[in-house]
Order: structure tokens, then sequence, then C-alpha cells
């Protein structure tokens, strides 16, 4: 992402799952959080949270890869049904 973006965010929505954010160089919790009075007033303590939650992205090189087992047998039934 952060080859296509020139700034990365992650969003460490729970314990085992990680949103990241790809944008332009403003995007922040701190513009986040400014424009959330802005927002539908059921959705400004969403976008609050989030921008609590906001943290740059981890400096480590490699590929985040999905290791869910849900997707490997999503994948698959999907490799199941198209060979079948």
């Amino acid at each position: 992402m952060a080859a296509a973006f020139p700034r990365v965010l992650r969003d460490p929505i729970a314990d085992t799952n990680t949103l990241l954010i790809g944008g332009g160089p403003g995007i922040s919790a701190a513009r986040l959080e400014a424009v959330a009075t802005e927002l539908p007033f059921d959705l400004r303590p969403i976008a609050l949270a989030a921008a609590a939650r906001l943290a740059p992205r981890c400096r480590r090189r490699g590929v985040h890869r999905d290791h869910a087992p849900v997707e490997w047998l999503i994948d698959d039934s999907l490799l199941e049904y198209a060979g079948g």
C-alpha cells in the first residue's frame, strides 16, 4: 500500500483484525476527529472511536497476509466450484 499511497495508517479494530487505510498526505487521526462533527449524528461516535485507534503503519518489511481459516475455506470452495 505504501507504494501506491503517500500515507498508510492502521486501525486495529479488534485483537485479531487490523484495517489498513491508504490515502493522501492529509489523512490523520486528528483530521478524522476534526470532521466528525460534520458527519451524521449516529456516525460521530464511530468516527471518534476510529480516530482514537488510528496509528502509523507497521514498518516491518513483507506482506501482510490474511490467515483467517474462513478465508481458506471460501477460497477452497470457489476453486472446487470453478474446477467442477
